[in-house]
This record gives structure tokens, sequence and C-alpha cells, in this order.
């Protein structure tokens, strides 16, 4: 009998634990975004560059909607990794940067960075991870677009144009009425 009461507890245990990391995965859902950005040609050096980008659109009352999410459950919207690739010109690495940092923009919110790459490697080749800052970027990202800059310094003269692609993925993280 006592192994029985044994045996339903410990069953009856996992089975609640389970169900808790199913309502955690159905928490939690990413966002890819990307944007594009040209450093121009430039003799500056050690000075910081900045790289606006254009507006991009967050979709994310339909991405909400997408997951069975009302914007109202929404926790938080956090950064979760950010890589940058060197699209042109073929061939160009990252060695002519001393460091990175990148921002978030939107209307009626501070600019807030997101993050950066202090100092970039000599040998990080033609794509880097930046350091994620955590911040909660909720107030961004639920708006219908938002911008990035960059800031940039060089160590080395930049003899021509070279285009980059930042891609980003945001972590949200939602409440669902009726479960933990």
């Amino acid at each position: 009998m006592r192994n029985y009461l044994t045996l339903s507890l410990l069953a009856i245990s996992i089975f609640f634990l389970s169900g808790c990391k199913l309502i955690d995965e159905l928490r939690t859902f990413d966002i890819p975004y990307s944007v594009e950005f040209t450093i121009p040609s430039s003799t500056i050096l050690n000075l910081p560059i900045n790289l606006p980008t254009a507006s991009t659109t967050t979709n994310s009352e339909q991405r909400f909607q997408d997951e069975g999410i009302e914007s109202a459950w929404i926790e938080s919207i956090k950064l979760s990794s950010l890589k940058i690739t060197i699209t042109a010109p073929e061939g160009e690495d990252f060695s002519f940067l001393e460091n990175i940092l990148m921002y978030m923009n939107t209307d009626g919110q501070p600019e807030v960075l997101i993050a950066d790459k202090v100092p970039v490697p000599e040998n990080a080749g033609n794509s880097i991870e930046l350091e994620v800052k955590g911040a909660d970027l909720y107030p961004y990202i639920s708006q219908n677009d938002f911008s990035i800059r960059t800031s940039v310094t060089t160590d080395e003269t930049v003899t021509q144009e070279i285009d980059f692609r930042a891609d980003m993925v945001v972590d949200v993280k939602a409440t669902i009425p009726g479960g933990n």
C-alpha cells in the first residue's frame, strides 16, 4: 500500500511539473527582425560614426494574435540575440572596427542601448554576435515601427562603403490568464 501511495504521488508530481513546462512554452515565443545599414568610406579614425537605419515595421499585434496572445498579457520583450554580418564587399571582415553599439528608437520613447561589442576582436571574420544588454523592449516592439541607430568607431581607414545586415531575435514572454 505504501509503495502504491509513493508511486501515485510521484506520477502526479511528474504530471504537474511537465504541465508547468508546457505552460511556460506557451508563454514564450521569438520574433525575428533584420535591418540593413552601410558604413560610408571615411578617413575618420577613433571617433564614433552614427549610422541610422530606415524604420522597421514591427507587425507585433499580428504576431501576438498569431500566437494567441493579447498585448495586455505581455510581461516583457527582450532582445535574445543580435548578429551582424557584412554583406558587401565580398571578403571584407570586421578588423577595421574598434567597437560597435546599437540603439533602438521609436516615437515617444527614449533611445535605448540594446547590444554592443567593445572591443571588436581583430579576428572576428565577416560576422559577429553582439552582447545583448537586457533592456525591456516592449515599449518599442509594441509600436508600429522602430529604428536602429548604430554607432561604430573605426581603427582603420574605410576605403569603400561596407554593407551590413543585423539579424536580431526578440523573446516575448506573456502571462496567459488562468496560467501560473
